[in-house]
């Protein structure tokens, strides 16, 4: 299972940033999302504990990002996906966010 990156570019704080991150499972068993880990609160994943990541098939999740200063940005967001061992898929979204 792997979780892909999201480059959002050139930002302005003037307003909530919506997008999708991709998680792509290539085993042939069907994974469920069982937990999130994110490295800050302002990113905010959309009903992501529970879904259903297909055998040989992926997903995409809904996040908003509400950054809090202008700048560089860079947040991971952890996937914890049910299997016999702890199964973790890392997705990181990066931004340039500049003032109004």
């Amino acid at each position: 299972v792997e979780a892909i990156s999201v480059q959002l570019g050139n930002r302005k704080m003037n307003e909530p940033v919506k997008c999708n991150l991709r998680i792509r499972n290539h085993s042939s068993d069907n994974r469920t999302i069982v937990g999130i880990s994110k490295s800050c609160s302002c990113v905010i994943p959309d009903g992501v504990v529970h879904k259903l990541v297909p055998q040989k098939g992926e997903i995409d999740i809904a996040v908003t990002i509400k950054p809090k200063k202008a700048g560089k940005f860079h947040h991971r967001i952890l996937f914890y996906l049910d299997s016999p061992q702890q199964y973790v898929a890392a997705a990181d979204l990066f931004a340039q966010f500049e003032e109004k």
